[in-house]
């Protein structure tokens, strides 16, 4: 299910975290939600879950430094595009 867009200027139809499933494998899709757990790994990697409402999926970060560096300065609870 695609959300409604909020923002004029925000083109991007979002996935609900709970409806992903294999049928999105491979493909580009934007979601929202929280930042529920981080575990950075490297300077080069990061994996965190990104929950909304009952749903949660892991996000991988691998590359670029600069990204991952980025990354891990969210805070535990801000709202994230992916």
């Amino acid at each position: 299910m695609e959300a409604p867009i909020k923002d004029p200027k925000d083109r991007r139809r979002y996935t609900d975290i709970e409806r992903l499933n294999k049928e999105h494998v491979g493909q580009e899709v934007w979601i929202r939600g929280r930042i529920h757990v981080d575990r950075p790994v490297s300077a080069n990697l990061l994996f965190f879950t990104l929950r909304h409402r009952q749903g949660t999926v892991q996000v991988v970060i691998a590359h670029p430094p600069e990204l991952v560096k980025f990354a891990k300065g969210y805070a535990s609870t801000a709202v994230n595009d992916q």
